[in-house]
């Protein structure tokens, strides 16, 4: 049995589900004594037509976490056999060769030189 939205909970899913999706909207209506699954408000959501502000993509100037930090020793040598040799392309890479060197790549929209 489906239990109706009260005007409340749907005043919070519309000021808090923009802001932090889903989890975020379940903590505040937790706080103000509701209860509702991630699956419920999510469902709400879609249907009222409310969408976060969050698109899936990092935003232009994302600095990531891990940026400038180097490889330790021991994690180098344990993935290093799994890189592709100088010179090397994987299998389904879209460049190709003439005389040994890279002189372009073929994509969806054609041919593009180097």
């Amino acid at each position: 049995m489906a239990y109706q939205w009260t005007p409340a909970e749907l005043r919070i899913l519309q000021d808090a589900y923009p802001i932090g999706g889903r989890l975020y909207t379940q903590k505040v209506l937790a706080a103000e004594g509701f209860q509702r699954t991630l699956k419920a408000i999510a469902a709400k959501a879609k249907k009222q037509g409310i969408r976060t502000d969050r698109d899936g993509r990092f935003q232009p100037g994302h600095v990531p976490a891990n940026k400038g930090k180097g490889m330790d020793r021991a994690t180098r040598e344990k993935v290093s056999r799994t890189w592709f040799g100088k010179g090397h392309l994987p299998a389904t890479s879209c460049w190709y060769r003439i005389s040994g060197k890279l002189a372009g790549k073929f994509t969806n929209m054609g041919f593009h030189s180097t």
